[in-house]
């Protein structure tokens, strides 16, 4: 069923329990619960417009078409700077010819857009960045540069790339070659967003004693904080 169809409570209590259970399950919802509460749980996902799961086909074609999206800037598609092989001037001779990309023009797009440039940037995370003029006559630039993984940092490192004018530096664009980065969102969980497991109990039973906390001897680490 169409999550954007105007659906009442009265009309999903006349749904049978495989129905109602078939609805969340598309979406990923728990399946547990008496009709009831499956009921209220399937009115609260029609009213949340929360969408059927894609399957693993439909997934990466969603991918590919919202990539895509980020290389169409009004009627132009760009070149794809993954697939760009020549072109490309490192960051001594490149910074030349850089467009004037301003911190108000990070700034404008990080706020129609979710990331973590500047901070990266700024921790040094950021590798060289090269720049590609795509051609003599194009209005736009790419400058694309690797980047160490936040979460692990011995993994092999995300390529990022941004679209900029080149005469005024509004940023038009932006990739990063990590899930977290590419341009959807599909309800997908991230590495971030999962329950942390570094500091789940281990097995074995602990005996702690309670005590008073006028006893209780706090050391320093060694960092001495």
């Amino acid at each position: 069923m169409n999550v954007d169809q105007d659906i009442s409570l009265d009309e999903l209590s006349t749904w049978k329990l495989d129905s109602l259970r078939s609805f969340l399950c598309r979406r990923g919802l728990s399946t547990d619960g008496s009709k009831a509460e499956l009921t209220a749980l399937c009115y609260a996902a029609a009213k949340m417009k929360i969408s059927v799961k894609l399957s693993g086909e439909d997934y990466l074609k969603q991918i590919e078409k919202d990539y895509m999206d980020i290389l169409t800037l009004e009627s132009l598609i760009l070149p794809d700077p993954l697939k760009l092989c020549d072109g490309w001037v490192d960051e001594t001779d490149g910074i030349s010819v850089w467009p004037p990309v301003f911190l108000s023009d990070i700034a404008n797009f990080l706020m129609a857009n979710i990331g973590k440039a500047y901070e990266y940037f700024s921790s040094r995370w950021i590798k060289e960045v090269f720049y590609h003029k795509i051609s003599k006559e194009s209005m736009h630039c790419f400058l694309r540069a690797k980047c160490t993984p936040s979460q692990r940092v011995n993994e092999e490192d995300h390529t990022v790339w941004t679209c900029v004018d080149k005469d005024t530096g509004v940023i038009r664009s932006a990739y990063c070659s990590c899930t977290a980065g590419q341009p959807i969102n599909l309800g997908l969980s991230t590495c971030t967003s999962l329950p942390c497991t570094w500091d789940i109990p281990c097995s074995r039973s602990i005996n702690i004693e309670p005590n008073l906390v006028s006893e209780i001897i706090i050391k320093k680490s060694r960092h001495g904080k």
